[in-house]
């Protein structure tokens, strides 16, 4: 959604926890202090891991009897009730304890926008749920900048305009100075939000001529054009935003997205290479368009060295596969070397057949694998055949460790970035570098995992989990 803005979500969160705090240097001098520090202690060590919120709850009714204006229990109970669902108990609670009662409006109309992890699976119920909220929120307080912000949003989610546009003038008319700009924004994106983009646009520049230094004016106007298809425009409020801010990493990392999507592919490339690997989406993406500039030179040619890094249940160490010959297809050799308690050392040989066909891996190496030949299973790569049914099935099946699985590809879309599924950084001789990658996960309950090279010329395995873990972290050629 359009109206999914980080900076707005900030600006909630700080206000959220400066409102909560019901100060407790306003509250009266009690003899118990250090026992309040470890009932303090208790809650934070109880919330900050989720795993026990009403056992949280509990301690700070404990805290709340003894201080009742103690603001860090006030703050962790109406936390807790919230994560735990308890929309009617969070919504009296804050009601309840929190003044003055515009304040108490805040605070309910914050909690609503705060992520659930339920939204996937039952998005109607977690809208009820917030809008509960806001409902409350208002009943305190109708003119609350926060609770008609919030209803608004509710309103563009029920795909009611008319509504939504009603309660976010509201917002407007009662915001404080500096935050006007921002509830004009998410006007702006209410309207991009039912495709409405010409109004939309119309008062994104006039908020850019209005607060010229409201530097998320520039940036919404930059993704609507994106939004549009109106390339040129974008990169020329890109270039507008940079002549007033000077902000080198945010200019770059606009027009390398622009060029991006443009598909205007060399100059993002080149502007992705400017950016570097400080910004790891950036370098991402460019693996995956092809540029050059970032990727590892994986061969399988005489002299390469592959380390891993091996994780079980009881040690870690590191494996490593030096090749020996140049591949040319017929065979494939290198040798191996364990850092584990035997220090194992040995030299195997992938057969032609194992390397055309063969569906089972070698994971478990032995001290009299000083000569060994594969002729039906393959080691450190895959065979020709797997990488093929992946590519064009989708889905392979593995025997890794002794059981047949189906691995299917985690996912075929680039857009859908998270960029681990299609990106793997390690080292090459000591300097990042990146390659693209296959993400494959058991269809079963296992939770095994395999991690290629995208390469049908080298299909090299970069990480596998099956009970243990194998990470590649530095090639050397």
């Amino acid at each position: 959604m359009y109206r999914n803005m980080k900076y707005i979500m900030n600006k909630i969160l700080t206000l959220l926890f400066s409102l909560l705090a019901i100060s407790t240097n306003a509250q009266p001098v009690n003899p118990n202090l250090s026992l309040l520090d470890s009932l303090h202690e208790d809650i934070d060590l109880n919330f900050s891991t989720y795993n026990d919120l009403e056992k949280t709850i509990h301690i700070c009714d404990v805290a709340l009897e003894l201080f009742p204006r103690d603001s860090l229990a006030t703050i962790r109970k109406a936390g807790s009730l919230f994560y735990l669902h308890r929309t009617d108990d969070f919504i009296d609670f804050v009601s309840k304890s929190i003044q003055p009662i515009d304040s108490a409006s805040t605070i309910l109309s914050m909690f609503s926008l705060q992520d659930d992890e339920r939204s996937e699976s039952d998005s109607a119920l977690v809208w009820q749920g917030r809008n509960k909220m806001v409902e409350a929120a208002l009943q305190l307080s109708q003119k609350n900048m926060y609770a008609n912000m919030s209803k608004a949003l509710l309103e563009v989610d029920a795909a009611k305009f008319e509504s939504s546009m009603s309660y976010i003038q509201i917002a407007i008319k009662n915001a404080a100075p500096d935050l006007a700009p921002n509830m004009k924004l998410i006007e702006a994106g209410i309207y991009a939000d039912f495709n409405k983009n010409d109004e939309a646009a119309r008062l994104l520049d006039q908020l850019i001529l209005t607060y010229p230094d409201f530097k998320e004016g520039y940036v919404q106007r930059i993704n609507l054009l994106r939004r549009d298809n109106k390339f040129d425009e974008a990169l020329q409020i890109v270039e507008k935003e940079y002549a007033y801010f000077k902000d080198e990493e945010d200019y770059l990392s606009y027009k390398f997205y622009i060029l991006k999507q443009a598909g205007r592919n060399e100059e993002a490339c080149s502007i992705s290479e400017q950016i570097g690997i400080s910004n790891s989406y950036t370098a991402d993406y460019a693996v995956i368009m092809g540029c050059k500039w970032n990727l590892a030179n994986l061969q399988r040619n005489r002299g390469t060295s592959l380390q891993y890094e091996v994780s079980t249940t009881d040690a870690t160490y590191n494996f490593t596969a030096d090749i020996t010959e140049n591949y040319t297809g017929a065979k494939l050799d290198f040798d191996f070397a364990m850092t584990n308690q035997e220090d194992l050392k040995g030299h195997i040989t992938i057969l032609k057949s194992a390397l055309d066909t063969a569906h089972t891996l070698l994971n478990q190496f032995s001290a009299n694998m000083q000569h060994a030949q594969l002729r039906n299973a393959t080691s450190v790569w895959v065979s020709d055949a797997v990488f093929q049914e992946i590519n064009t099935n989708g889905n392979a099946t593995i025997n890794a460790d002794g059981v047949w699985r189906n691995f299917a590809i985690v996912s075929s879309d680039p857009n859908d970035l998270s960029s681990s599924d299609f990106v793997f950084t390690l080292r090459e001789n000591g300097e990042e570098k990146r390659v693209p990658c296959i993400h494959l996960t058991a269809t079963d309950d296992s939770g095994y995992e395999i991690y290629l090279n995208d390469d049908a010329e080298n299909p090299l395995i970069l990480q596998m989990n099956i009970g243990f873990s194998v990470l590649l972290v530095e090639v050397s050629n």
